[in-house]
């Protein structure tokens, strides 16, 4: 392909295009701050609760944490000042002061602890902080902070996930009309979506009533806001007063006289927002002494800004609606990166097809519905197809669009560590991938398995599935391994059909090894303990790798491919130069391992550490060069994705409410599926499909809520529900004619795309032999698990309680707040009703008020501060 004409090249900006540069720039900037803030502060934590912990037999993050610290500054100190020693020397001085900073850890693994405690507890319970959640619960406002900004950069680069399979097969006429109703109409769901949410706050969080006029509920909002930032002032100005005290040592809860108290009082305008009595009420006896906190009369002060905070999403969601609105007004964003859309030979092919969608969905589901499909097949971006479904939803219903939000601002979602490490793992992968990392893994990965018959073919899928663990995304593994390693299979005569079909396959071979994303987002959506479901992901992730190794053995010897020598010196040669690399999941594996950090403190951790050594060490990456561009990159899939994750959850609200999987399942029933084989069959090749239409985030989005209640009917097992999925969406990726990863190889090898359906149906078959042991055997997603399963049930037994934790991990539960027994065993032992405790406390009651056979034609109880009668 010629290059383009100069002029062609350098088009004039418009002052629309300017803009749009200008707000990209505004994003950027503000989203290095966001992402500075939460590696900065999820490291504050770990170092502190590192310090602040005595080491006993049981724990051992306190000296796990003076080790790692002694090993940095140590080892960056000898290398820092041996630069002019040889290289040798210089290494191994380097390593010896590493290795003597972890090894003299335990002689003073309880120093500073009292120092540290005092610290974090003021930090987490008497500070600016606590009004935020403390320290530890800033990451996620952060983290939202950064969804939204990235949303808008996806919005401006077009990068949001969108179901394109037909919009982009239209006739160029009709292709832009259609990309810009898509943008537009995203515009609106997003705008509409920002009042459902500020409504929310405003009635839920603000007491405004429901019944006021649209004025009324934004000053409700206003003066709330107003409220809350009042206390975030006063509180700021405790903390500078009270911060030198707690750095030198006086506890926290006592840093405050009853005289300092009451000035501080006196200083403030409390009465423009309480009662004169209210506030002589939180005077102290001057010679008091007081934890340095805020006092509210009516407001639990923990996370009270958080709450304001929950704005974001609102601000966030208008700001997305005016960047699409810019969008449509410059003609469309830059075209997918999956390709550019090719002139349809039969133009009238999509079209029909975009009609037949609309008539099948409007004559079987109604109006609603056949207005949904066809946004999503036009092109219209997938959070705002669920959005937008969601509004319809409720408005259809007369329910007003403030239902949106329960679910979305509930703690179990807004609150969770796994939408913290969405980010920070995205961003970590960009780091690698644009570094010199993946030349690093497969140099090393060559010098151990280059020897084996195949041993290429070998270490391409070993580097690939290491490198999509590490990144956690198929295409970018597609784009950096398989690019690095093509040309090199071909060179040395491998097929080029089979070394097409291996690159495009490796991409997404690390989906089932921690930490995946895929099984992070998983364990978020379904409510798995997402440790546990990495332990049950590690054999089926082995056999798939184990079984596509033995087929690339069997390709070498038959093609008699060379073989490289096995060296003992390059194996110690490409271990030296992966250490770096190495020490990312080493480093997640001893902070998670010693319960010195969850998993987002570990991913920030990560994230911090390979930042320094690709910038200070290898320094592959410029700071001002790189660190802009990866963030924008890193932070617009980031965005794209968790936008995906919170329209679902506003979807799901109404799925619950019409308790629409009940529906389904009765339907389905009613249809003669009954049998757990005819569910196991109809699931998989559901899940196949809605994995060749969208990609790994948005399927399991989509289609893990909708599949649980029927998992839970027929009693599967929830590891062996999970690792089929991830299993599926594997094999989809691959899977012709729509798998993703076809599309991200044709791209990058400027291949057409039938060329890969023949290259990648060895390895589709050889996927698919793989799901089919693990769904024929589900031991192999659960036997790593039973240990935590049987420990389970030692506790309950121990405690003379049901195993309600372990039916959790054995059964997916149709409730999983009221656990039900999974073994016929156990329904026999504690009956069908025995996960309710609340069931279990009425029993008592019952019996000590006389038993089952006292009369049943009681009154109702009294209401509850003049509520409802209970229940």
């Amino acid at each position: 392909m010629s290059a383009p004409a100069p002029e062609q090249q350098a088009a004039p900006l418009t002052a629309l295009d300017r803009l749009d540069q200008r707000l990209t720039r505004l994003e950027i900037t503000l989203c290095l701050l966001c992402a500075g803030a939460l590696v900065a502060s999820l490291t504050l934590w770990v170092a502190l609760k590192g310090l602040a912990s005595l080491t006993t037999a049981e724990n051992a993050a306190g000296v796990v944490f003076r080790g790692i610290f002694a090993a940095s500054v140590l080892g960056t100190v000898g290398w820092v000042s041996t630069r002019k020693l040889p290289g040798s020397a210089r290494r191994g001085l380097t390593v010896a002061l590493t290795l003597a900073g972890v090894l003299t850890a335990p002689l003073w693994k309880d120093a500073g602890t009292s120092w540290g405690a005092n610290l974090l507890n003021w930090l987490q319970d008497g500070s600016t902080l606590t009004l935020l959640g403390g320290l530890r619960g800033l990451g996620t406002r952060l983290t939202l902070a950064l969804a939204l900004l990235g949303g808008a950069m996806a919005t401006a680069a077009g990068r949001h996930v969108t179901i394109d399979l037909l919009s982009r097969s239209l006739p160029a006429k009709l292709r832009k009309p259609a990309t810009l109703v898509g943008g537009l109409a995203a515009a609106l769901v997003c705008f509409t979506s920002a009042w459902g949410f500020v409504d929310f706050i405003g009635v839920d969080t603000f007491g405004g009533s429901a019944e006021a006029s649209v004025g009324a509920r934004l000053a409700d909002v206003a003066v709330g806001v107003r409220r809350h930032f009042f206390f975030f002032r006063r509180q700021a100005a405790l903390d500078l007063s009270v911060g030198p005290k707690v750095l030198s040592g006086t506890k926290w809860d006592e840093a405050v006289t009853g005289e300092e108290w009451n000035a501080w009082l006196d200083a403030g305008d409390w009465g423009g927002w309480f009662e004169k009595d209210v506030v002589e009420a939180l005077r102290e006896e001057p010679a008091a002494k007081r934890a340095p906190l805020i006092v509210t009369p009516r407001e639990p002060v923990r996370g009270l800004l958080a709450r304001s905070l929950n704005l974001l999403v609102s601000l966030g969601l208008l700001w997305i609606a005016l960047r699409f609105a810019l969008w449509a007004l410059r003609g469309g964003p830059t075209e997918s990166e999956h390709g550019a859309p090719v002139e349809p030979k039969r133009p009238w092919v999509p079209v029909a097809g975009l009609g037949a969608i609309f008539a099948i969905a409007l004559a079987l589901f109604g109006p609603v519905v056949a207005i949904v499909a066809l946004g999503a097949f036009i092109g219209a971006p997938l959070f705002a197809v669920m959005g937008g479904a969601a509004e319809l939803a409720w408005l259809t219903g007369g329910s007003p669009l403030r239902h949106l939000a329960p679910k979305v601002l509930d703690e179990q979602f807004a609150g969770s560590p796994v939408l913290v490490t969405i980010p920070l793992f995205t961003l970590l992968g960009y780091l690698l991938a644009e570094s010199k990392a993946p030349e690093r893994i497969v140099g090393a990965a060559r010098a151990f398995l280059g020897w084996m018959p195949g041993g290429l073919a070998v270490v391409c899928l070993v580097a690939s599935a290491f490198f999509t663990t590490l990144t956690g995304g198929s295409g970018v593994t597609i784009v950096a391994i398989g690019g690095l390693l093509l040309p090199t299979l071909v060179g040395q005569r491998y097929p080029e059909r089979f070394a097409m079909g291996l690159v495009t396959t490796g991409g997404s071979l690390g989906l089932l090894f921690p930490p995946s994303l895929a099984i992070l987002v998983y364990a978020l959506v379904s409510g798995l303990d997402f440790t546990l479901a990495f332990k049950a992901g590690l054999i089926p992730g082995l056999l798939v790798l184990v079984i596509l190794i033995i087929y690339s053995v069997v390709v070498g010897v038959r093609e008699k491919v060379e073989r490289e020598p096995l060296r003992l010196s390059a194996l110690g040669a490409a271990l030296w130069s992966l250490k770096w690399e190495l020490g990312v999941p080493l480093l997640i594996l001893a902070t998670m391992g010693s319960g010195l950090a969850g998993l987002d403190e570990s991913a920030g951790l990560a994230v911090a550490y390979a930042a320094l050594y690709e910038l200070l060490v290898h320094r592959d990456l410029q700071l001002k060069r790189d660190l802009p561009r990866l963030l924008h990159k890193s932070m617009a899939l980031a965005g794209a994705v968790i936008l995906i994750l919170l329209m679902a959850n506003a979807l799901m609200n109404w799925v619950i409410d019409r308790q629409v999987p009940l529906h389904v399942l009765e339907a389905l029933t009613s249809l003669g599926l009954t049998e757990r084989w005819q569910f196991l069959v109809a699931l998989n090749v559901f899940l196949l499909v809605v994995g060749m239409v969208m990609d790994g985030f948005s399927a399991i989005l989509v289609a893990v809520p909708l599949v649980l209640p029927f998992a839970a009917r027929f009693g599967l097992h929830p590891f062996h529900l999970a690792m089929m999925f991830i299993l599926n969406l594997e094999l989809a990726f691959c899977m012709p004619p729509l798998g993703l990863n076809l599309f991200i190889a044709a791209f990058r090898f400027q291949r057409p795309l039938s060329s890969l359906y023949r290259s990648a149906l060895p390895f589709v078959g050889l996927l698919a032999l793989s799901l089919g042991l693990v769904m024929a055997m589900p031991a192999l997603s659960s036997v790593l698990v039973q240990p935590d399963i049987d420990a389970a049930r030692a506790r309950a037994e121990k405690l003379g309680e049901p195993p309600r934790e372990a039916w959790i991990m054995e059964c997916v539960q149709a409730d999983s707040l009221s656990p039900q027994p999974c073994s016929d065993a156990d329904k026999l032992k504690y009956g069908r009703d025995a996960g309710n405790e609340e069931d279990d406390d009425a029993a008592l009651l019952e019996q000590m008020m006389g038993g089952a056979g006292g009369d049943k034609n009681t009154e109702p109880a009294a209401p509850r501060d003049g509520g409802e009668p209970a229940r």
